[in-house]
């Protein structure tokens, strides 16, 4: 304690005008004793009344006893030696203002430590590294317009309620839960968080307080639970081209109807699981691609954005390998994180864009709820290997899928497997395509054999193994292969040859002259009436 006579630790330095002060804390102060510089010597009545001891007194103001110490203290300045601030130790002065500067030294802020202390106040914490402690209530939410921070800045929105919040820039790794709403996750097993974003800053729901998150252009590395549980951002977030990780559960239960704008994401290479809570995005946009959420609130159509031109080796799949004895890593830009925990089923539509030319292999893999109609646009020419395979292979059964390709459409070749284990129930081929690879539309499950009649264009010349084996036809259909001089790989159409598929094939007589009636059987397997292009009866060999 200080000694008889000694000067008080602590100057009052009245502004001109003789009503406002100044209170300033002398260097080589280390501790702020529980309600030392509190505005009232005490609080609440009764048995909850609590004695504050305050130095701050009406007489020490030049106040008369009636004055108001509340409004008499505009300024706090905090010394460089400062190390702890006890319960309530500047409580009360409601006209303070500007910017309050918690020094880097200091760890421990108790509760209600400046509890109904400023209006629109700067908080600054400066180099914040050293705070492990804040008390309930160590700071009035509503007295605190913008809270500042080496890495990050809270800026109160016009609601005056809720704030936005702008990791700094220059700031490369967001570390686990830094930027968390909570300091540890539910559940049997709590995870520690360590945030940034004590709570007691945000008031008494943290999880309600941030609306709008901001992120700098220098990140990098988004770690685990990053930014978790700020369930009332809305609007756009925008992850910067730079980021090349996200971590699990870095945005979740994070957003509502949020839209997620991926920036540039060629540097994004790993999501981890539930990185983002799928219930609260309403729309993912990126450079190549937009998801949007449809009615059902739980599926997405994919947009292939206008401009591009070739569909990348796996670029829109719904995984990122293709299991197997020699699994395929496929580098997909819909990380499955991002459609949640069954991405195959995420995405019910795909619209691709009038631009588009080379659709590699895999390109759309695995979407199997995929249903409506698929239009290949015009410019399309060629279809990579099972770049439509397992397309809405869950209704196999009752499918509305519809495979379609645009007016003048430039198509001339359909690769291995190309539209295999999907659901087709209507399919017109361009009149440009010259080859189908083998399987290109084979189906272990016959699609409720809805269709009644299907042709071969003139230019197709060769048609490889199994190329539409169990595709699913009515049980009159009729074929037509309208090219003279196609080569037909074994098995189109059936596994056997006494299987029932077409009543009717049509060909060209010159095709028939290449080809037994068994190695036609192998191909069409039982047919009622084999036809010359005319209609003409013919009689294989």
């Amino acid at each position: 304690s200080a000694s008889p006579g000694a000067s008080p630790p602590y100057k009052l330095t009245q502004d001109k005008g003789g009503t406002n002060f100044t209170l300033k804390i002398d260097e080589g102060v280390t501790t702020i004793k529980a309600g030392e510089f509190a505005a009232v010597p005490s609080i609440g009545s009764g048995a909850d009344k609590k004695t504050l001891n305050t130095k701050i007194t009406t007489q020490a103001l030049g106040l008369k006893t009636d004055g108001e110490v509340h409004t008499a203290v505009t300024t706090i300045i905090l010394p460089s030696t400062l190390e702890t601030i006890e319960d309530y130790a500047f409580y009360g002065h409601t006209a303070v203002k500007g910017t309050l500067i918690i020094p880097d030294k200091v760890h421990t802020i108790g509760a209600h430590a400046f509890g109904k202390t400023g209006t629109a106040l700067t908080l600054d914490l400066k180099d914040d590294s050293k705070l492990g402690t804040i008390g309930a209530g160590a700071f009035d939410i509503a007295s605190i317009a913008k809270i500042q921070a080496p890495r990050f800045t809270l800026t109160k929105n016009a609601d005056n309620t809720t704030y936005t919040l702008a990791v700094a820039e220059d700031v490369t790794t967001a570390a686990r839960g830094e930027f968390s709403s909570q300091e540890s996750t539910a559940g049997s097993t709590p995870i520690t968080l360590n945030t940034k974003l004590k709570g007691v800053l945000l008031g008494t729901e943290p999880q309600n307080a941030i609306t709008a998150i901001t992120l700098p252009s220098t990140l990098v590395k988004i770690e685990d639970y990053a930014f978790y549980g700020h369930t009332a951002v809305k609007g756009t977030l925008i992850i910067p081209n730079k980021v090349q990780s996200i971590g699990a559960s870095a945005f979740g239960k994070t957003g509502t109807a949020l839209t997620l704008d991926l920036k540039d994401d060629s540097k994004l290479e790993t999501i981890g699981a539930g990185a983002f809570d799928i219930a609260s995005i309403a729309k993912i946009q990126a450079p190549r691609f937009t998801l949007t959420k449809n009615v059902d609130n739980t599926t997405y159509t994919l947009a292939v954005a206008e401009g591009v031109t070739t569909a990348a080796k796996g670029e829109f799949a719904s995984t990122d390998t293709v299991r197997g004895s020699t699994p395929i890593t496929l580098n997909t830009r819909l990380k499955g994180a991002l459609l949640g925990a069954e991405p195959q089923e995420a995405i019910t539509t795909i619209t691709l864009p009038s631009t588009l030319v080379t659709i590699e292999d895999y390109a759309f893999w695995n979407h199997q709820k995929v249903q409506g109609t698929l239009t290949i646009p015009s410019k399309v020419q060629s279809i990579g290997d099972r770049s439509f395979s397992l397309l809405g292979l869950q209704y196999s059964y009752d499918s509305s899928l519809v495979i379609a390709f645009a007016p003048d459409a430039q198509l001339t070749i359909i690769k291995n497997s190309a539209f295999s284990f999907n659901s087709t129930t209507s399919l017109t081929l361009p009149e440009q395509l010259e080859t189908i690879e083998a399987f290109a539309f084979s189906n272990p499950n016959p699609t409720g054999k809805k269709m009644s009649s299907f042709t071969i264009p003139t230019k197709v010349t060769k048609i490889e193994v199994a190329a539409f084996i169990n595709m699913g036809f009515s049980n009159n259909a009729t074929l037509t292969i309208q090219s003279p001089s196609v080569t037909l790989g074994d098995q189109l159409f059936v596994t056997h040859p006494t299987k029932n598929v077409f009543t009717t094939v049509k060909l060209p007589e010159v095709v028939y002259d290449g080809y037994t009636r068994a190695e036609l059987a192998s191909r069409f397997g039982q047919v009622t009436a084999y036809q010359d292009l005319d209609g003409s009866a013919h009689t294989p060999k």
